[in-house]
C-alpha cells in the first residue's frame, strides 16, 4: 500500500492541489493507496484517534509519496510534527520514499528535499534517488488543479513508476 502525503496545512495550496492532481495517476493505474492531507483536521493531542490515524495512513503502508512545499528555506512543521508524533520504526523505517518539492520560486525547495531526506535516513527509510524539485508551480498548474505542463506531467509519471517498483 502508498501513502500520498500532501506536506503541508494550506487547504488550498499548490502542495495540495499538485498532491491531488498525482492522486489521479493512482487511480488510473489502480494502485492500493490512501491520502494524507495535513490540511485536515488531526486530534494530534488525542492518543486514541493518533494512533487510529497514523495505523490506516502510515504504519500499513509500504511506499510513501511526500509532497513538501518550500517554507522558509525547508520543509513545514506540521510535516515535522508529523514525524515527532508517530512510531517512527512503524511510520518510516525501511519504507520506501519518493519525494516532491514544491516552490513558486525557482529552486523547488531543494533545500527542503535534502532537510528531510536528511531525517528520512536517520529513520532508516529509503528515499528513491528520483527527487523531483518543481519550481514556479503557480505557472504548471491551474487553480482548479488541473496541470498545464506536459514535462512535469511525465516526471510525476516517472517518479510514480520508479516508487512502484522500487
Amino acid at each position: 500500500m502508498l501513502t500520498l502525503i500532501s506536506g503541508t496545512d494550506r487547504p488550498n495550496g499548490n502542495t495540495r492541489k499538485l498532491a491531488k492532481y498525482c492522486e489521479k495517476l493512482l487511480q488510473q493505474k489502480n494502485i492500493d493507496y490512501r491520502f494524507l492531507d495535513l490540511s485536515e483536521d488531526i486530534a494530534w493531542s488525542q492518543p486514541e484517534s493518533l494512533n487510529s490515524f497514523m495505523e490506516h495512513h502510515l504504519y500499513g503502508a509500504t511506499r510513501l509519496w511526500i509532497f513538501i512545499p518550500e517554507y522558509n528555506g525547508s520543509y513545514p512543521g506540521i510535516l515535522k510534527l508529523l514525524v515527532d508524533r508517530s512510531d517512527v520504526k512503524r511510520a518510516w523505517r525501511h519504507k520506501k520514499v519518493g519525494l516532491v518539492g514544491v516552490s513558486t520560486g525557482r529552486a523547488g525547495n531543494l533545500r527542503g528535499l535534502d532537510h528531510f531526506t536528511g531525517s528520512l535516513m536517520h529513520m532508516q527509510a529509503f528515499v528513491h534517488p528520483n527527487r523531483i524539485p518543481i519550481s514556479k508551480i503557480d505557472t504548471l498548474i491551474n487553480q482548479d488543479g488541473t496541470m498545464i505542463d506536459s514535462a512535469t506531467e511525465r516526471l510525476l509519471e516517472e517518479q510514480l513508476n520508479d516508487l512502484i517498483h522500487f
